[in-house]
């Protein structure tokens, strides 16, 4: 704190560096001394000398408290956009935790992440990850899955209608007994198919993060996604896919 309060920029540099070296402190912790020594830091218009001080010495800072130290952890940055309005908490407190249930299903013990809001006329989402190359894989494309798969989800939803009312209408027009007996034993070979494939899953994936369900939950709250993007850097393997 002392360093801190007589805008020791050097000293702070070096305290975050020895954060840095021992990666002991989670990212929310690292995170808290950041936001601490961020707050502390003010100028006024006459400060020119502390604001020439402080530039050199941020990006450091910056990077020693919020970059993982661990070895092969790579940081990715998701940038969403909502139909919903800031005051909507209901509908925003349930998209959050299923952001959050995508990536604590996905990610790796050595994973790290953080979830935040920024308020404009519709809520944009940030979400900040560090892990390794392998887990952000499996991590990004999932919450892309479920967020955008909901489109799918409503063009299903109109689909199962159409179909309703033309299986009613053939069902109609159906005379034999035979025709209705092999429309019941097709049934049953494909449900018989569906729960050997999902048997299957069961086995091969012990956590399997349910997407459906998710992507469902999305539909049900009407939740919108206008725009989603998000980069990705650091040690990337050379032979790496795009992430």
């Amino acid at each position: 704190m002392g360093a801190i309060a007589s805008y020791d920029f050097m000293k702070i540099k070096y305290f975050c560096k020895l954060i840095y070296s021992y990666p002991v402190f989670s990212y929310h912790e690292r995170k808290s001394i950041y936001d601490l020594i961020t707050s502390k830091i003010t100028f006024s218009d006459s400060d020119a000398r502390l604001q020439y001080n402080y530039s050199v010495y941020r990006d450091e800072i910056n990077n020693y408290l919020l970059n993982n130290s661990k070895h092969n952890v790579l940081t990715s940055e998701i940038d969403i956009t909502t139909n919903i309005n800031y005051s909507d908490n209901i509908r925003l407190g349930n998209l959050l935790t299923i952001l959050e249930t995508t990536v604590e299903y996905t990610k790796s013990s050595k994973g790290e992440h953080s979830i935040s809001i920024r308020h404009n006329s519709n809520i944009e989402i940030a979400i900040f990850l560090q892990d390794i190359y392998q887990a952000l894989t499996v991590i990004i494309p999932s919450i892309y899955s479920i967020l955008l798969g909901i489109e799918i989800l409503k063009e299903k939803r109109i689909a199962n209608k159409q179909s309703k009312r033309e299986l009613e209408f053939e069902e109609s027009l159906k005379a034999l007994e035979i025709e209705s007996k092999q429309i019941e034993l097709e049934r049953n070979k494909i449900a018989r198919q569906k729960e050997l494939i999902e048997l299957q899953n069961q086995l091969t994936f012990t956590q399997h993060l349910d997407q459906e369900t998710l992507r469902q939950n999305i539909l049900d709250l009407d939740i919108d996604i206008e725009e989603i993007h998000h980069i990705t850097y650091g040690n990337i393997p050379p032979d790496a896919n795009e992430i």
